[in-house]
């Protein structure tokens, strides 16, 4: 819903006022099949879908090799070329392993968001939106504390609490909030609609 809000200006999460952005949403996913990835953002019925591009780099993350200058002087240039104006990269993770960085080292994990900071500066992107799933009871992001340093504004997606030690489960309620830099946004609970 992220990507539809910010290149069609739709509420995110049907409740978020968004301002849509004035170029291109680039989606790099580090984890799902292609023919996933196609099929959920189709799923999201995209107006604007000539200012997205996406694509899965399961399997072939080697390709976005972002520590390698060369490679990162090229990605830099085609996004550029592509209007890319907001970075998604959905997660961090399988990144990280790629290059066999642990994520629970600030050293390792520092050297590819300054990659990442020199990629947005080259491409001239404005915003870049890194994904990474949560550990620590579900209540902030898991690794290194550079995670929370790093960004700007932090977005919390969190499952209702459990008892400890067991998993949410499948319907369990969803809460978002988000804080930062200019950003505070209280604890809300969200609405569910398979549709």
């Amino acid at each position: 819903g992220l990507v539809r809000g910010l290149v069609d200006a739709d509420a995110w999460l049907g409740r978020y006022h968004v301002h849509p952005v004035e170029g291109t949403v680039a989606l790099i996913d580090t984890e799902m099949p292609r023919a996933t990835l196609r099929r959920w953002l189709r799923d999201q019925n995209i107006y604007h879908t000539d200012r997205v591009r996406a694509e899965s780099f399961r399997g072939k993350l080697d390709e976005f090799d972002i520590l390698d200058p060369a490679r990162l002087e090229e990605w830099a240039k085609a996004l550029r070329s592509w209007a890319i104006k907001i970075l998604v990269i959905d997660p961090i993770g399988p990144l990280l392993a790629t290059y066999g960085f642990s994520e629970e080292s600030n050293t390792d994990v520092s050297k590819v968001l300054a990659a990442i900071d020199t990629l947005a500066a080259d491409a001239g992107i404005e915003e870049v939106l890194l994904v990474h799933h949560m550990g620590h009871s579900g209540e902030r992001s898991r690794g290194a504390s550079v995670f929370r340093g790093w960004p700007d504004a932090e977005w919390r997606l969190v499952y209702e609490e459990t008892e400890k030690g067991k998993e949410p489960k499948p319907d369990a309620a969803r809460f978002f909030i988000a804080q930062g830099r200019d950003v505070a946004v209280p604890e809300s609970r969200l609405e569910y609609d398979p549709e």
